[in-house]
């Protein structure tokens, strides 16, 4: 049996054949067809992550409030306390930046934190060596 793989904007119908879909503008966005197979599109997937955060940040110091501004810092002291283990951190930091979307007050930065948590998942899987590494790196400086 031969398996073809269509690009989403295609759809198949048994006995029809293959069309073309009308209603691409209702799909749903993802990051990368097939997960994240390259570092340049890990680099830009964390390119496009680092932008939204930026004004999350600005947002969550004009909104938050002081409660989610002490979970904040939590967040980023367990970062600190992880590093100084040895360990990569990767969750911590997930964790400071979903404190960070949610002291913006806006629960869309927090859904679209969750959907490049989701469509990355196995990109972090792999990035976490890396990650420790250029974490020893800087801390060995």
């Amino acid at each position: 049996m031969i398996v073809v793989r269509l690009p989403d904007n295609y759809h198949t119908r048994q006995g029809a054949g293959a069309f073309v879909a009308t209603e691409i503008g209702r799909r749903p966005f993802r990051l990368a067809i097939g997960g994240l197979p390259s570092i340049r599109e890990v680099l830009d997937v964390m390119e496009l992550r680092q932008s939204v955060e930026v004004e999350a940040a600005w947002l969550a110091a004009a909104r938050g409030i002081p409660a989610l501004r002490t979970e904040i810092g939590k967040a980023l002291a367990r970062i600190d306390a992880a590093i100084e283990r040895g360990e990569s951190a990767v969750d911590e930091d997930f964790a400071f930046h979903r404190a960070v979307a949610l002291a913006t007050n806006n629960l869309q930065f927090w859904a679209f934190l969750d959907y490049l948590a989701a469509s990355s998942s196995r990109a972090k899987a792999s990035a976490s060596p890396l990650i420790k590494a250029r974490a020893s790196a800087l801390i060995s400086k």
